[in-house]
């Protein structure tokens, strides 16, 4: 920790915690890509068939992931792009994810998504479906347009969830306010 913030901030977190937490930062740095003439950067590892990229939400960075990361890293390859803090709308934001899955020679993936993560998830599945898997989100709200029914009866075709996971139902809210459920078997 080199300032003042950062000890301020962090002097609540177990020590044992702060370590993995700078190891993974220092152990994963960034790839950089230029993209639309700027440098973006996003963070690749891992091994294996699958992938997963993980969407971060906003006012933070792709380390929010680093726990899941690291454990999952050694059975899957793992993409997180990092979405500058603005200047990147939901169209450019999933493009850029786009061009990373290009560039990595990725031709599906499982997207998991949290809070503006998961609002770019859900646009890039709706856009690019053939690219995605499964769909996980957290903390985040539908897209919501006029034709938010069949957006989400859509989505409930795409949507899986991950085995380890103990819900077997996704609540989703309709636009005419009725609850609605989308079952996994």
């Amino acid at each position: 920790m080199n300032t003042e913030i950062e000890q301020s901030f962090y002097k609540n977190t177990p020590k044992n915690q702060l370590k993995l937490f700078f190891d993974f930062q220092k152990n994963h740095a960034y790839k950089k890509i230029v993209y639309n003439d700027k440098t973006e950067k996003y963070i690749a590892c891992g091994n294996g068939e699958k992938t997963l990229i993980f969407l971060h939400g906003a006012l933070v960075r792709p380390d929010m992931w680093f726990y899941p990361i690291l454990k999952l890293e050694d059975k899957f390859r793992i993409i997180a792009p990092l979405f500058p803090p603005q200047g990147m709308g939901a169209q450019e934001a999933i493009d850029f994810v786009r061009f990373i899955l290009m560039k990595e020679n990725i031709s599906k993936a499982v997207f998991i998504g949290y809070s503006y993560g998961g609002g770019v998830a859900q646009y890039f599945a709706e856009k690019y479906p053939e690219l995605v898997e499964t769909l996980v989100l957290s903390h985040t709200g539908l897209l919501r347009r006029e034709n938010a029914k069949t957006q989400m009866t859509r989505m409930c075709k795409i949507i899986k969830i991950f085995p380890f996971c103990n819900y077997s139902a996704i609540q989703i809210m309709a636009t005419d306010n009725e609850s609605r459920f989308c079952r996994f078997l």
